[in-house]
């Protein structure tokens, strides 16, 4: 057995969360310390507390747990209110015991994702608070992890994706960007998705663990044998064309608080057309008003700001490659009308829209 798990874990890993119950109920009937210490093992993982819980509460081992294991049954009891314990609030604020209580539960319990609902709920509340709250951004590979876990599954994702995303943080879109590459097509279409990389994906929730009793209606269709990119050396290259479009757009990008709760095809990060095409950079990644410096970016914004999405688009990207090249000639050429830069950026043949 693995010297790193402890005793009952290791029972759980092996045979089954029943015979880990079983086990634990045999220990506490032979000598009620000892099963206790087993549960107080620094090794114990948070898997093995929720499936024991039940019978911590009806044993009344509540006095006999340590720290770790008493403040983690505390903290189910607010996400999960049958499992409720008192009326102490444990997540409204910063606490250091229950930061560290709270990754503990995250950390040693995300692989086993998917036990159930409750236990579903329990990991991306507690994911939630970490991220939002603490602003732990180190567990964002796991929550990107368990994301991806489930999405393949037909699992409820909606409420990890709002978290991650609220962090308004590029790195969220590496993660994700990393799956483009994934050999399973599901996956790597998931990225896609969330990417906003004109496709669609299925999110319909399964209902085989009885988790939600409808499917998320989302207007979203399922992805067809047919749009699936299996090619290893064609998913490298979008990853690669990807990676460099988040590069070039890093100073204009900014999250927009879209999510599957008020959209159904959320668009969770987006370019500031309007900074690209001055080639005004951003402080942050929230979308901020442009304050026109002279009456040049004035005259410019005011004809650019009618033109439709696409075109925008178009003459930002236009914009700004031209900048790059000669910034004194783009300073003469800003001040042209507009029709005659669209008519500039249509003809250029480094553009692909």
């Amino acid at each position: 057995m693995d010297t790193e798990q402890s005793y009952l874990d290791g029972i759980r890993i092996a045979q089954g969360s029943e015979r880990c119950a079983e086990a634990f109920r045999e220990a506490f009937e032979k000598n009620g310390f000892s099963a206790t210490a087993l549960i107080n093992d620094r090794r114990f993982s948070f898997p093995c507390l929720f499936v024991l819980a039940p019978q911590i509460k009806e044993l009344r081992l509540y006095p006999r747990l340590n720290s770790r294991n008493l403040t983690a049954l505390k903290i189910m009891g607010q996400f999960l209110e049958r499992w409720k314990t008192g009326s102490e609030d444990y997540l409204s604020v910063k606490r250091n015991r229950v930061y560290t209580v709270l990754k503990w539960m995250l950390e040693t319990g995300y692989q086993e994702d998917g036990m159930n609902e409750d236990y579903e709920q329990i990991m991306e509340s507690a994911a939630a608070v970490l991220l939002n709250i603490y602003k732990d951004d180190s567990i964002l590979p796991i929550i990107i992890d368990m994301i991806f876990k489930r999405g393949i599954k037909g699992h409820y994702i909606h409420d990890l994706v709002w978290s991650v995303f609220k962090l308004e943080d590029p790195r969220v879109l590496k993660l994700i960007a990393q799956r483009l590459r994934s050999p399973e097509d599901r996956e790597a279409e998931l990225a896609r998705y969330l990417l906003n990389l004109d496709i669609d994906f299925d999110m319909t929730v399964s209902k085989t663990m009885g988790m939600r009793e409808e499917p998320f209606e989302t207007g979203i269709i399922a992805v067809t044998a047919g749009e699936m990119h299996t090619d290893v050396n064609d998913k490298e290259r979008q990853y690669d064309s990807y990676i460099k479009w988040l590069e070039e757009n890093d100073p204009f990008l900014y999250f927009t608080e879209d999510s599957f709760q008020y959209a159904s095809k959320p668009v969770f990060s987006a370019i500031d057309y309007e900074r690209k095409y001055l080639h005004k950079k951003n402080g942050t990644y929230v979308k901020q008003p442009i304050l026109p410096s002279d009456s040049t970016e004035n005259a410019a914004l005011s004809a650019f700001r009618p033109l439709s999405e696409r075109e925008k688009s178009l003459l930002s990207e236009y914009s700004f490659r031209k900048y790059a090249r000669d910034p004194a000639q783009w300073e003469q050429w800003i001040r042209t009308p507009i029709a005659e830069q669209l008519m500039d950026a249509r003809n250029d043949p480094g553009d692909t829209i």
